[in-house]
């Protein structure tokens, strides 16, 4: 989940405060100009905005090249076969025990051959992002682990973040866990600056050369709590989505007053809610990190 995005949850659950006020206004120069319309409410300048929604809009479906201009306008060098091409995106949440669900995060992704890894980092503090969210040519995926489970435990580790390819019969990919030392000299071989290098471990995961193309299930399974009153879904790296579904349909007794927020190219996405605890966006378009959804509750 991008450090942009994290503002944007800031900025949409928690009241602002000055302290807060002041870490918008020292990365809004930053940030794309569709994200600080919605974050900070500021005039987004017509030319630019022109060249962004048609770029994304007016072009030939998923093309690469809808992806290019895209990237062109944000000044970031992105090799369109470190694009994910497609990607399906589902979030699911069941009550576990009193105050508690079991959230699943899964995105069903067509990424191409000539990735032959996939490089994610994991962590435990959500503050630790920005560290590493500017490396999206080095970093595929990013997440936030539980406080309460130790990135460097590879049993909790794997448990939570899973990929499995999904052509025919489901099979696990040959993961690698590195170690403390190995994880820092990747982060600093690629650039990334931090204090203290044992926040971040990284997972690589061998992907298939043989095939046409790579099918990989990403999923995401953790235990949170429901008195934070939010979750939300972001992409780490440019991905053309098909659609999203929030299922909360199980949760629908221990929560209320539930509003869905988003983040996107297009306000006028399709978009279906019955109200009864699933949420359903038709997004068909390219979305890059900063661009996002929003569940938010009371409970």
């Amino acid at each position: 989940m991008s450090a942009v995005f994290g503002i944007i949850v800031d900025l949409l659950v928690n009241k602002r405060t000055e302290a807060l006020e002041k870490k918008i206004e020292s990365i809004a120069s930053s940030l794309p100009a569709a994200t600080v319309k919605h974050v900070i409410s500021s005039t987004l300048d017509a030319e630019l905005a022109a060249k962004m929604l048609g770029s994304s809009l007016n072009s030939r479906c998923g093309s690469e090249e809808s992806a290019s201009s895209l990237l062109k306008i944000f000044n970031r060098t992105l090799s369109s076969d470190r694009l994910i091409w497609e990607s399906r995106v589902t979030l699911s949440f069941r009550p576990v025990s009193q105050g508690q669900y079991a959230l699943s995060i899964r995105e069903d992704c067509i990424i191409p051959t000539t990735w032959d890894e996939v490089i994610i980092v994991l962590l435990n503090n959500i503050h630790s992002i920005q560290a590493v969210s500017n490396y999206s040519l080095d970093i595929d995926k990013i997440y936030v682990l539980p406080n309460q489970v130790s990135i460097y435990d590879d049993k909790a580790a794997t448990d939570i973040v899973n990929l499995r390819s999904g052509d025919g019969v489901v099979s696990d990919f040959e993961v690698s866990l590195l170690s403390e030392a190995q994880s820092k000299n990747y982060l600093s071989d690629i650039g990334v600056k931090c204090a203290d290098y044992s926040e971040f471990r990284i997972m690589k995961v061998a992907l298939s050369k043989d095939k046409e193309k790579n099918r990989v299930i990403f999923e995401f399974n953790s235990i949170e709590t429901i008195s934070d009153g939010y979750c939300y879904w972001t992409p780490d790296r440019p991905a053309f989505v098909r659609d999203i579904m929030i299922d909360y349909t199980a949760l629908s007794s221990e929560i209320k007053n539930v509003r869905t927020i988003e983040c996107l190219w297009n306000e006028n996405i399709a978009k279906d809610d019955n109200k009864k605890g699933k949420v359903n966006y038709w997004i068909n378009d390219w979305l890059m990190p900063g661009h996002g959804v929003v569940l938010k509750w009371e409970g």
